[in-house]
């Protein structure tokens, strides 16, 4: 298939390496396909692509950027929460939702990730504790300069569209 995005350009993919959002996500409840847009060569932001709406991506992380305490409870039990788990072994990885505006800092909304089964490509966005995560933490100048980061400017040509690595 094809994506006509808006900003990666033309996307093609594999319908069966899409990621279903049966909940969507917050602000966004009727986005409920995505691709995953690895990161470049030695960076760290990858992006959820919408299938249904080109011009919508998401700047993500692999929740482990923000240490082994985060989150807590562990992604695994957050995948068991939200249902989307069909056997102890899925694999399971949880993304964090970035956001960037021109001028302002750049935050990340460890509030909300996105937890992902692997096996299934099924997901779902979690809320955690108000009281111990925020939804606009502010990012390491490292990871703050990778958001800028457009794949014909790294060298490394398009993202590959791969499984999960994070």
């Amino acid at each position: 298939m094809e994506i006509a995005g808006t900003r990666f350009g033309t996307i093609e993919f594999d319908e069966q390496g899409a990621i279903w959002m049966p909940d969507g996500l917050h602000g966004f409840a009727s986005e409920r396909r995505f691709i995953f847009l690895e990161p470049p060569s030695g960076g760290q932001v990858a992006w959820l692509q919408s299938i249904t709406t080109p011009e919508l991506a998401f700047p993500v992380l692999a929740a482990d950027a923000f240490g082994a305490g985060y989150p807590d409870p562990s992604p695994r039990v957050l995948a068991n929460e939200a249902r989307i788990l069909r056997t102890p072994s899925d694999e399971v990885a949880m993304l964090v939702v970035l956001a960037a505006r021109r001028g302002a800092p750049r935050i990340a909304n460890l509030l909300a990730p996105i937890v992902v089964n692997v096996d299934t490509r099924t997901a779902a966005q979690v809320l955690l504790d108000r009281d111990v995560y925020s939804a606009a933490t502010l990012l390491e100048p490292a990871v703050q300069g990778q958001l800028c980061v457009r794949p014909w400017e790294t060298g490394e040509g398009a993202f590959s569209l791969g499984g999960f690595d994070a």
